[in-house]
């Protein structure tokens, strides 16, 4: 899928193997929320987490882990 736009990247987990972003693709009006990873079965997946690591979309938010009560 081809997308002209990616935003708010941040790490899923503590060993940075997923990254949760907003991506704007062509095929839709609005960005849609995405998860990328290395090991993804779709090419885009793996092409955008490569270009996120790389810097190409801004700096990644280091992973946050949740707070437990």
């Amino acid at each position: 899928m081809r997308y002209t736009d990616v935003t708010d990247a941040a790490y899923v987990d503590a060993g940075h193997t997923a990254i949760r972003c907003m991506v704007q693709f062509e095929a839709f009006p609005v960005p849609v929320p995405f998860l990328a990873m290395a090991s993804d079965i779709e090419a885009h997946g793996r092409q955008l987490f490569g270009e996120l690591v790389a810097g190409e979309h801004g700096p990644i938010a280091d992973y946050t882990a949740p707070e437990h009560a």
